[in-house]
């Protein structure tokens, strides 16, 4: 078997990138106030994990996710909440305010927005048809 020679392309590469990720890990070490003597070379390739692993950190990401949308649908409640104080809306029921937020939703907004027009449908003085 004969080896590669000292300095081919391949072993000057494989030289190359040796040393550049062992001057990156000296200087990470080096930047979080750790010494260098006795720190091992970090490999970059991904390890390959069971699909027991796989699965398993499927769930606690599954699990992280689920907290998450709780969070962020707090936040939302809390938004809307915010719009509705203040336009008399509070004074309605849960139900009332339900049940109009499903209708509205049904409608579409630029829908709701025309049918929820302030225009009057007749002048009050005299019955006509109220000029637009």
């Amino acid at each position: 078997m004969s080896q590669a020679p000292l300095f081919g392309w391949r072993s000057s590469w494989r030289r190359f990138k040796n040393a550049l990720s062992y001057r990156a890990l000296a200087g990470s070490i080096e930047h979080h106030g750790g010494t260098f003597e006795g720190a091992k070379k970090v490999s970059k390739m991904p390890t390959k994990r069971s699909a027991v692993a796989a699965l398993k950190k499927l769930e606690a990401d599954r699990a992280a996710l689920d907290i998450r949308q709780t969070e962020l649908e707090e936040e939302a409640a809390l938004e809307l909440g915010r719009v509705i104080l203040g336009t008399g809306l509070e004074s309605f029921s849960k139900k009332c305010l339900a049940r109009m937020a499903v209708e509205l939703a049904k409608l579409g907004e630029e829908e709701a927005l025309k049918r929820l027009a302030m225009a009057p449908a007749s002048s009050p003085q005299t019955g006509a048809p109220a000029a637009k």
